[in-house]
């Protein structure tokens, strides 16, 4: 059973050690998660997860890199 609280907490905890550029790069990035409306991205349109880093000025390998630490 995966324990969603702690998943949570170390979530938080990663977030609080982020540089404040790279807070908002992840506060975007989750918002596209939740499907939320972003300006200047069409409603329902699948972007690749390439592309919206990219977008963020992040690489897949930088934002795998910012899971690790």
């Amino acid at each position: 059973m995966i324990d969603v609280s702690l998943d949570r907490q170390l979530a938080h905890a990663y977030i609080d050690k982020l540089p404040a550029e790279q807070v908002a790069a992840v506060r975007l990035l989750l918002e596209g998660m939740l499907d939320r409306q972003i300006p200047g991205i069409p409603d329902k349109k699948e972007l690749p997860l390439e592309d919206i880093l990219g977008d963020l000025g992040l690489t897949l390998s930088e934002f795998e890199r910012l899971s690790l630490n």
